[in-house]
């Protein structure tokens, strides 16, 4: 009992997922978990199990990344420190005792002479939102569409704002989004003299993953003879939190002279 509460305690959020450590390169076998958690709590221990099921609702943004080589991107925010930002992004609520968030946004000068925020010209930024701020945007109403989509259990406009084209026909702006909100960070948050990766475009890019994987997982569920109309929703709320966490990322870098600011997903 001793030994299923310490791995209980493994998956559930604790205090602040700010602190949450990096997961050892020998994961815990998926068996054995599943096996330890059976006598506490069955019905996730069985879904942790299932081998094409997702994640329980409880652990979607815990599960177990690995290295990050199945995410869009390996290079994001978790694979460089091993922590993972909360699952809803609250600037005004990062922990201010905690030196790695308490300068989010900030650009004071360090002792070094060094600056904590690198400008980024404005053609660049103007640039990047011309080229991909439309598609952003328009997966952002798809993505709230979708929602009302599963919640209806409408297979068909569901598999429609999923599409993911054919030759001579290009995917749907939801199957677009990712690389292009991907593109759009860079553009946004990197400078071209520095290519240095910041925080701020690490962040992006592991919510940028997070909705990856949300719409991707919810699109091969709706390839199934059974749809699992329940666990989809669940997906769809992760990836809606993780996309209205990513404009919160890039709206800062987004002034007048570049375009409109992209405004929050209802969830």
């Amino acid at each position: 009992m001793r030994r299923a509460a310490v791995l209980l305690g493994a998956i559930l959020p604790v205090g602040s997922a700010l602190r949450v450590a990096r997961p050892a390169p020998q994961a815990v076998d998926r068996r054995a978990f599943a096996a330890a958690l059976t006598t506490l709590i069955p019905g996730v221990a069985n879904a942790a199990l299932a081998r094409d099921a997702p994640p329980p609702p409880g652990i979607l943004e815990n599960r177990d990344r690995g290295l990050n080589e199945k995410a869009l991107i390996a290079n994001d925010f978790y694979f460089v420190t091993g922590r993972k930002p909360p699952r809803v992004l609250d600037v005004q609520n990062l922990p201010r005792d905690d030196p790695k968030w308490n300068a989010w946004g900030e650009c004071a000068s360090g002792s070094d002479g060094s600056n904590a925020c690198t400008y980024i010209p404005l053609k660049q930024r103007y640039d990047a939102y011309s080229k991909h701020g439309l598609t952003v945007r328009a997966a952002s109403e798809d993505l709230a569409d979708l929602g009302q989509a599963l919640r209806k259990k409408d297979l068909n406009t569901a598999s429609f704002l999923l599409d993911s084209g054919e030759k001579g026909k290009a995917p749907s702006s939801l199957r677009q989004a990712s690389r292009k909100a991907l593109l759009l960070a860079d553009g946004l948050l990197i400078s071209a003299n520095s290519g240095s990766l910041g925080r701020e475009v690490l962040v992006a890019r592991y919510y940028i993953n997070e909705f990856h994987y949300a719409t991707e997982r919810i699109a091969d569920m709706l390839s199934a003879d059974d749809v699992d109309w329940a666990a989809a929703a669940e997906l769809w709320r992760l990836g809606a939190d993780s996309y209205n966490s990513f404009f919160v990322c890039v709206n800062k870098a987004i002034v007048p002279k570049v375009g409109e600011k992209f405004l929050a997903v209802r969830v």
